[in-house]
């Protein structure tokens, strides 16, 4: 069984574990962070000769094509915890992502010569990249850019994405409801996900980003990729603690049939409880569920009564609105209230939830009959409105669409509901008597990968780079600052985190710490800013790349892009040096010399992406070298 799933205990420490509504926090990727190339479910298969920085991992299926003259700087996992633990993180990634509103339109290609701003693009259906597209940061260190299609992505041979004016690939996300399909040549920028479907990347292409799938094959090569040097900051909302009462023990469970089936088909994603108390519970071997399954037992049992009661609490709520029609949507904005349709009622396009201030602001829709939701339909929420305190109930069955995004707790009363293909759920579904149906859809009433250390925090700059084998970091403070004391704290992966020293505040707020490191490697950095109260901040994150005491040195390629002629520079002991070697764009040798060539002619060759290997001691070095004609 592929099913993931956590104890419930564990959800609700997830849920207790905040107090407030809801906090500001940044993207953070958790076990995702370290991979390069990653899939939930599928293949992971690299072609020729290519150069990886980061993971690889699959946590079910075969890895291979990664042995030399391949080279890496990470680690093959495979159906371990790591690969799992990922998966789960993945999840929550989409979630974040997902919930994002929208900010920007655009057709469905991207390219041609184009410039965009940073903001949240959606894309109606399948979309494709071809031809230059720029990512322009407007100068934001902050800048991000996530593209969403509803559909598969394409990207076009030799298309070239490239980041301008502060924009970072930690800061860019493709997400493709399909599959993501890029041609050769193709240098391309961000974290790319298909949920679910294929990923590959063809001959020669250059990727600072990630390649993932939620479930599906993973294939590249040959080329280079490396996961980005810096950490996400998308900011991000992270709805905590949602409590009502109202529906008792069943508040545990996402999706729910009192006296039914509970079915799934596809790929789905839920975070909560399934159960059913008189009914099957199938189809869920290969989605992800974090929660726990429960079949006619004592806690399903106690669950149906609780839903039963709830159900017969709102039925009986007086309404407050019985003048509105049966159809909902299409642009308008409701406020709290009950809202009565004696008959069968609808949604179709947006509805806008406004809580006017009040996080404990409360809708409720009462429907005589059946109620239907359109395609794409989507539920907003503004201004406190929360999706505990929102309740959608049908004297009959519940019917929504694919791609609709709903927010809120939807009870059909003796009879089924079902959410279509691609749906999107905050919160839960239920039904009295009659079966509930999933489709290749993600639900959710609570998140992970919300805690609470990475804040901004009021530095005006944070640098650092490598001297003299030290990392020598560079930072400083608006005058005013309350701080008590500068922690440095390194990490090698981005992801656990050591003290690396502390500074002490000073009159002319401009710092300096030169790290003493003991081995070669990449370091990430971060900046405690601790306060008199013991309280506290974390700045962003930098790396200091290929630092510290190490054996064979850096190499330089220059010019690059080139015409033809290039020339290598190694720095360290070019005794060390043992082979010289250059692959073309499939990954063939081309040139091999057993000593450090300076200077290396590729003139006679086509333009494309190749790459210089070249081992000095136990190191070794790969560089690309772009050919132009």
């Amino acid at each position: 069984m592929k099913t993931i799933f956590l104890p419930a205990i564990l959800l609700c420490t997830a849920l207790l574990f905040f107090s407030k509504p809801g906090f500001a926090q940044v993207l953070q990727l958790g076990a995702l962070e370290k991979f390069t190339l990653y899939t939930g479910d599928g293949a992971v298969t690299n072609s020729g000769t290519s150069a990886f920085t980061g993971d690889i991992g699959s946590n079910l299926g075969i890895i291979s094509g990664f042995d030399a003259p391949t080279t890496m700087t990470g680690s093959i996992h495979n159906a371990d915890a790591i690969t799992q633990q990922a998966r789960i993180d993945l999840l929550n990634v989409y979630i974040h992502l997902n919930d994002l509103p929208v900010t920007n339109s655009h057709a469905a290609a991207f390219g041609g010569n184009e410039s965009i701003t940073p903001g949240v693009y959606a894309i109606p259906g399948a979309g494709s990249v071809g031809g230059l597209l720029i990512l322009d940061g407007q100068g934001d260190p902050n800048a991000a850019f996530v593209i969403k299609f509803e559909g598969a992505m394409t990207v076009g041979a030799g298309a070239v994405v490239v980041l301008a004016n502060g924009t970072l690939a930690c800061n860019v996300f493709w997400i493709a409801e399909g599959s993501i399909a890029m041609g050769a040549s193709v240098i391309m920028k961000g974290t790319l996900i298909a949920h679910p479907g294929a990923v590959s990347m063809g001959t020669g292409g250059d990727l600072e980003g990630r390649m993932i799938s939620m479930a599906g094959a993973v294939t590249f090569g040959p080329g280079i990729a490396g996961k980005p040097a810096c950490l996400s900051n998308i900011p991000i909302t992270c709805i905590t603690s949602c409590v009502n009462n109202t529906l008792g023990t069943a508040a545990g469970f996402t999706l729910f049939a009192a006296e039914g089936a509970v079915a799934n088909t596809g790929i789905s994603g839920v975070i909560g409880n399934i159960g059913s108390d008189f009914g099957a519970v199938s189809g869920w071997e290969s989605s992800v569920v974090i929660g726990t399954f429960y079949n006619e037992d004592a806690t399903t049992g106690q669950a149906k009564l609780d839903l039963q009661a709830a159900y017969t609490e709102l039925f009986n709520t007086p309404a407050t609105s019985t003048t509105h029609t049966p159809v909902f949507g299409n642009g308008e904005t409701l406020t709290p209230g009950v809202y009565a349709i004696a008959a069968a009622g609808s949604m179709a396009g947006e509805i806008i939830l406004d809580g006017q201030g009040d996080p404990n602001a409360r809708f409720l829709f009462k429907f005589g009959a059946a109620f239907t939701v359109g395609a794409k339909s989507k539920v907003t929420l503004i201004n406190g409105a929360r999706r505990c305190n929102i309740f959608w109930i049908a004297e009959g069955a519940i019917s929504i669409a694919a791609f609709s995004i709903m927010k809120g707790n939807f009870i059909a009363s003796n009879g089924a509901i079902d959410m279509g293909a691609n749906g999107f759920l905050e919160g839960r579904l239920f039904s009295t008597k009659g079966a509930v149906g999933f489709n290749s859809s993600t639900g959710y009433i609570s998140y992970s990968l919300c805690s609470t250390t990475i804040l901004p925090v009021g530095l005006f700059s944070f640098s650092g780079v490598c001297e003299n084998q030290h990392a020598l970091l560079k930072w400083r403070t608006p005058t005013g600052s309350s701080t008590s004391l500068y922690i440095v704290e390194r990490s090698p992966d981005g992801i656990n985190w050591n003290v690396a020293g502390a500074v002490t505040p000073t009159p002319q707020h401009s710092y300096s710490f030169s790290d003493d490191l003991t081995a070669e490697a990449d370091y990430y950095y971060r900046i405690k800013q601790a306060g008199a109260n013991n309280d506290f901040k974390y700045s962003n994150t930098i790396i200091v790349k290929s630092c510290g005491p190490g054996e064979g040195g850096e190499l330089s390629v220059f010019p690059n892009p080139t015409k033809g002629r290039v020339t290598l520079l190694l720095t360290g002991d070019q005794r060390q040096v043992v082979s010289t070697e250059v692959f073309n764009p499939q990954g063939a040798s081309i040139y091999r010399s057993s000593t450090l060539q300076t200077n290396i002619d590729l003139s006679s060759y086509p333009a494309g992406i190749y790459l210089v290997r070249v081992i000095a001691g136990p190191k070794i070095i790969t560089r690309r070298i772009v050919v132009k004609k």
